[in-house]
This record gives structure tokens, sequence and C-alpha cells, in this order.
């Protein structure tokens, strides 16, 4: 999923960053890839209306 070789090729432009840095800022997360993970996890449980926690 995604597009295939994206990483690398943004390589030459990433910096590590402290944390800290970004202190009294206001950042934003895209979690989308975290809630397809959980739903394909679980995606046989959804399909049949049982219960999860995965």
């Amino acid at each position: 999923m995604g597009i295939s070789g994206l990483l690398p090729a943004l390589k030459c432009i990433q910096t590590t960053r402290h944390l800290k840095e970004y202190a009294g800022q206001t950042i934003a997360v895209d979690a989308y890839v975290w809630l397809h993970k959980g739903i394909y996890a679980c995606a046989t449980d959804l399909a049949m209306g049982k219960p999860t926690t995965k």
C-alpha cells in the first residue's frame, strides 16, 4: 500500500529533529495507516458482527 519507492526518493530532504524542537507548536499526524491496519487485522470479526479490541 502507498507509493512504491516514495521514502527512498525523499531521503535527501529528510532531517532528524528532536521532538523538543516543536514544543509549544501544533502538529498534525496522519493516522490513516493505523486505521487501515486495525480494520485489516480484524476484518473477519467486523464482518461477522463480533466485538473486537484488536
